[in-house]
Protein backbone atom coordinates (compact mmCIF):
# COMPACT_ATOMS: atom_id res chain seq x y z
CA UNK A 1 0.00 0.00 0.00
CA UNK A 2 1.07 3.52 -1.08
CA UNK A 3 1.98 5.75 2.37
CA UNK A 4 -0.38 9.18 1.89
CA UNK A 5 1.26 11.82 -0.28
CA UNK A 6 2.22 14.64 2.73
CA UNK A 7 2.66 17.66 2.61
CA UNK A 8 6.49 19.11 2.59
CA UNK A 9 6.44 19.95 6.16
CA UNK A 10 5.65 16.16 6.96
CA UNK A 11 7.51 14.48 4.81
CA UNK A 12 9.41 11.91 6.85
CA UNK A 13 12.15 11.92 4.30
CA UNK A 14 13.08 15.82 4.96
CA UNK A 15 17.07 16.05 6.31
CA UNK A 16 16.25 16.46 9.00
CA UNK A 17 13.15 14.45 10.39
CA UNK A 18 13.72 11.03 11.57
CA UNK A 19 13.78 8.85 8.78
CA UNK A 20 15.88 11.35 6.85
CA UNK A 21 18.66 11.86 9.08
CA UNK A 22 18.84 7.59 9.63
CA UNK A 23 19.18 7.96 5.80
CA UNK A 24 22.03 10.59 6.26
CA UNK A 25 23.67 8.35 8.78
CA UNK A 26 23.68 5.29 6.15
CA UNK A 27 25.25 7.35 3.47
CA UNK A 28 28.62 7.23 5.49
CA UNK A 29 29.31 4.08 4.78
CA UNK A 30 26.37 3.07 2.03
CA UNK A 31 25.50 4.61 -1.19
CA UNK A 32 22.02 5.31 -0.81
CA UNK A 33 19.09 5.02 -3.43
CA UNK A 34 15.50 6.16 -2.80
CA UNK A 35 12.37 5.33 -5.54
CA UNK A 36 11.24 9.18 -6.29
CA UNK A 37 7.71 7.65 -5.30
CA UNK A 38 4.36 7.58 -8.52
CA UNK A 39 2.17 9.87 -7.53
CA UNK A 40 2.69 12.13 -11.03
CA UNK A 41 3.77 14.44 -8.24
CA UNK A 42 6.81 16.54 -7.03
CA UNK A 43 9.68 14.16 -5.60
CA UNK A 44 10.33 16.34 -2.83
CA UNK A 45 6.98 15.80 -0.88
CA UNK A 46 7.68 11.82 -1.02
CA UNK A 47 11.68 11.03 -0.74
CA UNK A 48 14.93 11.74 0.52
CA UNK A 49 15.36 15.67 -0.07
CA UNK A 50 16.93 19.01 2.03
CA UNK A 51 13.66 20.29 3.15
CA UNK A 52 12.34 20.96 -0.33
CA UNK A 53 15.67 21.97 -1.94
CA UNK A 54 17.48 20.53 -5.10
CA UNK A 55 19.02 17.21 -5.05
CA UNK A 56 22.83 17.76 -3.63
CA UNK A 57 25.69 16.17 -5.59
CA UNK A 58 28.70 14.39 -3.19
CA UNK A 59 26.03 13.09 -0.58
CA UNK A 60 25.98 9.15 -1.07
CA UNK A 61 22.07 9.23 -2.00
CA UNK A 62 20.12 9.28 -5.00
CA UNK A 63 16.31 9.47 -5.20
CA UNK A 64 15.32 7.39 -8.82
CA UNK A 65 12.64 8.64 -11.06
CA UNK A 66 11.34 6.30 -13.53
CA UNK A 67 11.32 5.95 -17.34
CA UNK A 68 10.02 3.86 -20.04
CA UNK A 69 11.47 2.26 -22.61
CA UNK A 70 11.60 5.34 -24.55
CA UNK A 71 13.24 7.41 -21.45
CA UNK A 72 9.90 9.60 -20.82
CA UNK A 73 8.50 9.59 -17.66
CA UNK A 74 6.43 6.60 -17.90
CA UNK A 75 2.69 6.47 -18.09
CA UNK A 76 -0.07 5.75 -15.85
CA UNK A 77 0.06 2.00 -15.72
CA UNK A 78 -2.38 -0.97 -14.25
CA UNK A 79 -0.84 -3.63 -13.00
CA UNK A 80 -2.29 -7.22 -13.58
CA UNK A 81 -3.56 -9.41 -10.95
CA UNK A 82 -2.63 -10.52 -8.52
CA UNK A 83 -1.94 -6.84 -7.72
CA UNK A 84 -3.90 -5.07 -9.79
CA UNK A 85 -3.36 -1.77 -8.54
CA UNK A 86 -2.66 1.19 -10.71
CA UNK A 87 0.25 3.44 -10.53
CA UNK A 88 0.31 6.42 -11.47
CA UNK A 89 3.15 8.32 -13.56
CA UNK A 90 6.33 8.61 -11.66
CA UNK A 91 7.74 11.65 -9.74
CA UNK A 92 9.39 14.36 -10.71
CA UNK A 93 11.36 17.23 -10.33
CA UNK A 94 14.40 18.87 -8.30
CA UNK A 95 14.51 16.89 -5.76
CA UNK A 96 15.32 13.64 -8.65
CA UNK A 97 19.10 12.52 -8.76
CA UNK A 98 18.73 10.50 -11.82
CA UNK A 99 15.99 8.12 -13.57
CA UNK A 100 16.09 4.43 -14.73
CA UNK A 101 13.46 1.77 -16.07
CA UNK A 102 10.58 1.44 -14.14
CA UNK A 103 7.55 0.65 -16.76
CA UNK A 104 6.65 -2.70 -17.66
CA UNK A 105 9.22 -4.31 -15.94
CA UNK A 106 9.25 -8.58 -16.04
CA UNK A 107 8.74 -9.82 -12.73
CA UNK A 108 8.88 -13.22 -11.57
CA UNK A 109 6.48 -14.22 -8.98
CA UNK A 110 6.74 -16.79 -5.94
CA UNK A 111 5.12 -19.68 -7.74
CA UNK A 112 7.18 -18.40 -11.02
CA UNK A 113 4.67 -17.04 -12.96
CA UNK A 114 6.49 -14.28 -15.09
CA UNK A 115 4.38 -10.94 -14.88
CA UNK A 116 5.20 -7.11 -16.14
CA UNK A 117 4.99 -4.63 -13.29
CA UNK A 118 6.06 -0.93 -13.23
CA UNK A 119 6.84 1.54 -10.34
CA UNK A 120 9.91 3.23 -9.11
CA UNK A 121 10.67 0.65 -6.55
CA UNK A 122 12.09 -1.25 -9.94
CA UNK A 123 13.90 2.00 -10.93
CA UNK A 124 16.05 2.61 -7.71
CA UNK A 125 17.49 -1.04 -7.46
CA UNK A 126 18.93 -0.32 -10.99
CA UNK A 127 20.95 2.55 -10.07
CA UNK A 128 21.99 0.76 -6.74
CA UNK A 129 23.44 -2.19 -9.05
CA UNK A 130 25.12 -0.06 -11.63
CA UNK A 131 26.68 1.75 -8.59
CA UNK A 132 27.66 -1.82 -7.47
CA UNK A 133 29.64 -2.27 -9.81
CA UNK A 134 32.51 0.42 -9.84
CA UNK A 135 35.09 -0.21 -7.16
CA UNK A 136 35.89 -2.69 -4.57
CA UNK A 137 34.88 -3.08 -0.73
CA UNK A 138 36.55 0.00 -0.22
CA UNK A 139 34.86 2.29 -1.97
CA UNK A 140 33.01 5.16 -0.63
CA UNK A 141 29.56 6.03 -1.39
CA UNK A 142 30.28 9.39 -3.07
CA UNK A 143 32.66 7.37 -5.18
CA UNK A 144 29.73 5.13 -6.34
CA UNK A 145 27.39 8.16 -6.54
CA UNK A 146 30.16 10.26 -8.96
CA UNK A 147 30.55 7.26 -10.70
CA UNK A 148 26.66 7.54 -11.40
CA UNK A 149 26.75 11.08 -12.41
CA UNK A 150 30.09 10.51 -14.52
CA UNK A 151 27.74 8.19 -16.72
CA UNK A 152 24.30 9.52 -17.13
CA UNK A 153 22.85 9.93 -20.63
CA UNK A 154 20.18 12.49 -21.48
CA UNK A 155 17.30 10.63 -22.95
CA UNK A 156 16.47 13.72 -25.37
CA UNK A 157 13.06 13.97 -22.99
CA UNK A 158 11.95 15.80 -20.61
CA UNK A 159 10.02 15.39 -16.92
CA UNK A 160 7.11 17.39 -18.72
CA UNK A 161 4.99 17.92 -15.54
CA UNK A 162 3.48 21.11 -14.13
CA UNK A 163 6.12 23.67 -12.54
CA UNK A 164 8.77 21.31 -13.53
CA UNK A 165 10.26 20.26 -17.44
CA UNK A 166 14.30 19.01 -16.21
CA UNK A 167 16.08 16.50 -18.73
CA UNK A 168 15.54 13.21 -17.72
CA UNK A 169 19.41 11.80 -17.49
CA UNK A 170 19.66 7.69 -17.56
CA UNK A 171 21.52 5.65 -15.56
CA UNK A 172 23.79 3.12 -17.12
CA UNK A 173 26.56 1.17 -17.31
CA UNK A 174 29.72 2.68 -18.56
CA UNK A 175 33.30 1.26 -18.03
CA UNK A 176 34.71 3.04 -14.90
CA UNK A 177 38.14 4.21 -17.40
CA UNK A 178 36.43 6.39 -19.24
CA UNK A 179 36.11 8.57 -16.30
CA UNK A 180 38.69 10.29 -13.98
CA UNK A 181 36.42 10.20 -10.47
CA UNK A 182 37.79 11.58 -7.59
CA UNK A 183 39.28 8.76 -5.27
CA UNK A 184 39.83 8.89 -1.36
CA UNK A 185 43.11 9.55 -0.88
CA UNK A 186 45.47 8.15 1.91
CA UNK A 187 46.14 10.47 4.91
CA UNK A 188 49.97 10.06 5.73
CA UNK A 189 49.40 11.94 9.12
CA UNK A 190 47.04 13.66 11.44
CA UNK A 191 47.81 16.83 14.06
CA UNK A 192 46.04 18.92 16.16
CA UNK A 193 46.81 22.26 17.63
CA UNK A 194 43.16 21.72 19.66
CA UNK A 195 43.78 18.35 21.01
CA UNK A 196 45.96 15.20 20.18
CA UNK A 197 43.80 12.72 22.02
CA UNK A 198 42.02 9.85 19.80
CA UNK A 199 43.63 11.72 16.13
CA UNK A 200 44.37 8.29 14.68
CA UNK A 201 40.55 7.35 15.09
CA UNK A 202 39.74 10.00 12.30
CA UNK A 203 41.52 8.33 9.68
CA UNK A 204 40.88 4.50 11.39
CA UNK A 205 37.89 4.12 8.53
CA UNK A 206 35.55 2.85 12.40
CA UNK A 207 32.52 5.35 11.68
CA UNK A 208 30.61 4.30 14.80
CA UNK A 209 32.74 2.66 17.22
CA UNK A 210 32.31 5.18 19.88
CA UNK A 211 35.94 6.13 19.72
CA UNK A 212 36.14 9.80 18.71
CA UNK A 213 38.38 13.26 18.31
CA UNK A 214 36.45 15.73 20.46
CA UNK A 215 38.11 19.45 20.12
CA UNK A 216 37.26 19.62 23.75
CA UNK A 217 34.97 22.73 23.06
CA UNK A 218 33.15 24.67 20.28
CA UNK A 219 35.57 25.33 18.00
CA UNK A 220 38.34 22.77 16.69
CA UNK A 221 41.11 22.32 14.04
CA UNK A 222 43.07 19.21 12.43
CA UNK A 223 45.31 19.42 9.91
CA UNK A 224 45.93 16.11 7.61
CA UNK A 225 49.01 15.06 5.87
CA UNK A 226 48.31 13.39 2.54
CA UNK A 227 51.92 12.75 2.06
CA UNK A 228 52.68 14.57 -1.28
CA UNK A 229 50.73 17.30 -3.14
CA UNK A 230 47.55 16.08 -4.65
CA UNK A 231 44.95 17.39 -6.62
CA UNK A 232 41.84 17.95 -4.11
CA UNK A 233 38.55 17.91 -4.16
CA UNK A 234 36.94 17.81 -1.56
CA UNK A 235 36.81 16.84 1.84
CA UNK A 236 34.05 14.82 4.42
CA UNK A 237 33.69 15.07 7.95
CA UNK A 238 31.71 13.01 9.97
CA UNK A 239 30.18 14.88 12.97
CA UNK A 240 29.55 13.47 16.44
CA UNK A 241 26.70 16.18 17.83
CA UNK A 242 24.45 16.38 20.90
CA UNK A 243 22.24 18.96 18.69
CA UNK A 244 19.13 18.89 16.82
CA UNK A 245 20.00 21.47 14.21
CA UNK A 246 21.76 24.17 14.87
CA UNK A 247 24.65 26.25 13.11
CA UNK A 248 27.99 24.49 12.38
CA UNK A 249 30.44 26.32 10.47
CA UNK A 250 33.29 24.94 8.89
CA UNK A 251 36.92 26.63 6.68
CA UNK A 252 39.28 24.85 4.98
CA UNK A 253 43.02 25.47 4.40
CA UNK A 254 45.39 23.61 1.55
CA UNK A 255 49.37 24.32 1.85
CA UNK A 256 52.41 22.68 1.10
CA UNK A 257 54.26 23.50 4.37
CA UNK A 258 53.72 22.84 7.78
CA UNK A 259 55.16 24.22 11.21
CA UNK A 260 55.15 21.57 14.31
CA UNK A 261 54.52 22.86 17.27
CA UNK A 262 54.87 20.27 19.75
CA UNK A 263 54.25 16.03 19.45
CA UNK A 264 51.32 15.79 17.50
CA UNK A 265 50.70 19.38 17.19
CA UNK A 266 50.94 21.57 14.22
CA UNK A 267 49.85 24.66 11.79
CA UNK A 268 49.73 25.22 8.30
CA UNK A 269 49.57 29.35 6.88
CA UNK A 270 45.97 30.37 6.24
CA UNK A 271 44.88 29.77 2.94
CA UNK A 272 40.86 29.29 2.64
CA UNK A 273 39.98 26.88 -0.17
CA UNK A 274 36.26 26.37 0.95
CA UNK A 275 33.61 28.05 3.58
CA UNK A 276 30.93 25.77 4.27
CA UNK A 277 28.00 26.77 6.99
CA UNK A 278 25.07 24.40 7.90
CA UNK A 279 21.74 24.52 9.86
CA UNK A 280 21.14 20.90 10.07
CA UNK A 281 23.67 19.34 12.64
CA UNK A 282 22.67 15.88 13.42
CA UNK A 283 24.87 13.67 15.32
CA UNK A 284 26.85 10.70 12.87
CA UNK A 285 25.84 12.70 9.72
CA UNK A 286 28.48 12.98 7.07
CA UNK A 287 29.29 16.73 5.70
CA UNK A 288 30.98 17.19 2.22
CA UNK A 289 32.70 20.36 1.42
CA UNK A 290 34.22 20.93 -2.72
CA UNK A 291 37.59 21.99 -2.88
CA UNK A 292 40.17 22.78 -5.12
CA UNK A 293 43.74 23.29 -5.64
CA UNK A 294 47.11 21.20 -5.24
CA UNK A 295 48.22 20.42 -1.82
CA UNK A 296 50.15 18.27 0.24
CA UNK A 297 48.37 19.47 3.91
CA UNK A 298 44.67 20.49 4.84
CA UNK A 299 43.82 22.08 7.46
CA UNK A 300 39.94 21.84 8.94
CA UNK A 301 38.53 24.47 11.20
CA UNK A 302 35.22 23.66 12.83
CA UNK A 303 32.75 26.12 14.93
CA UNK A 304 29.41 24.69 16.17
CA UNK A 305 26.81 27.00 17.79
CA UNK A 306 25.35 24.29 19.56
CA UNK A 307 27.21 22.04 20.54
CA UNK A 308 31.06 20.65 20.82
CA UNK A 309 32.90 19.52 18.11
CA UNK A 310 34.04 16.40 17.70
CA UNK A 311 34.31 13.79 14.58
CA UNK A 312 34.28 10.69 13.89
CA UNK A 313 35.69 9.88 10.90
CA UNK A 314 37.41 12.13 8.21
CA UNK A 315 38.32 11.59 4.63
CA UNK A 316 39.87 13.51 1.38
CA UNK A 317 38.95 12.85 -2.57
CA UNK A 318 40.65 14.02 -5.27
CA UNK A 319 43.39 12.48 -7.81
Amino acid sequence: MKHPYPPQSLNPFNSDALFGRVIRRASGRLFVTQSAGNYNGNACLASFNYNGMPAQTDDGIMVVGGTDRFGDRYPKTTNPPPYSNTEDRSNYGQCVDVWAPGHLMTTTLPDGTLIALTGTSFAAPIVAAIAGRYGNTTTRPIEREAYIRSGMAFTGKYDGAAGSNLPIYLAQYTPPSWYNIPKRLPIAAVYSNTNTANLQKLVDQQFYDGIDWNAGGQWGSIVLDLGSAKNLKGVRVMIRSSAAGGALAFSVHGGNSITMTGPGTAIIPVNYIAIKNTSDQYDLVPYYIPVNGNYRYVMIEASNAASWVSFSEVEVYGD
